[in-house]
């Protein structure tokens, strides 16, 4: 396979596996808009096809998770192949409501940067933000 120039548009975003919501890739182009103070999600980019993979790649999303399930012998989940392996790619709101099941993760803290631009606000229980230059976690997460 010879490798190739692509664009790709919002259409090849990663669906989540648990809603279905299109998700935001971490390499995806954005400008940073002075008047807003946000990013601007451009509506294109340029990629290349290397070996039938995609790169800059797409299946890292912004506050979102990417997991590889494969159990053993005998497990829930019994993967005697590799293509038995199990990926899933889940949006924000997905993840927050798994890692609330488990009590591993629940008391888990300042895992991403808060997707808000407002100081001191967290999008989660599991996000950090900042506050007069300190990073800080949700109340009780410490």
């Amino acid at each position: 396979m010879q490798d190739q120039d692509i664009i790709l548009t919002k259409e090849d975003w990663f669906s989540c596996d648990g809603c279905g919501v299109k998700m935001l890739p971490e390499f995806w182009k954005k400008t940073w808009d002075e008047e807003t103070e946000t990013y601007i999600v451009q509506d294109q980019m340029e990629a290349r096809l290397i070996d039938g993979d995609i790169y800059p790649i797409l299946n890292q999303i912004v506050g979102g998770l990417s997991l590889e399930i494969c159990g053993g012998y005998g497990e829930f989940c019994d993967c005697l192949f590799e293509e038995d392996i199990i990926k899933l790619t889940i949006c924000h709101d997905c993840t927050s409501k798994m890692f609330s099941l488990f009590n591993k993760t629940k008391k888990l803290s300042g895992l991403h940067p808060s997707s808000s631009t407002k100081e001191g606000e967290f999008c989660c229980e599991w996000g950090w933000s900042s506050k007069n230059g300190e990073v800080i976690v949700p109340e009780g997460k410490m």
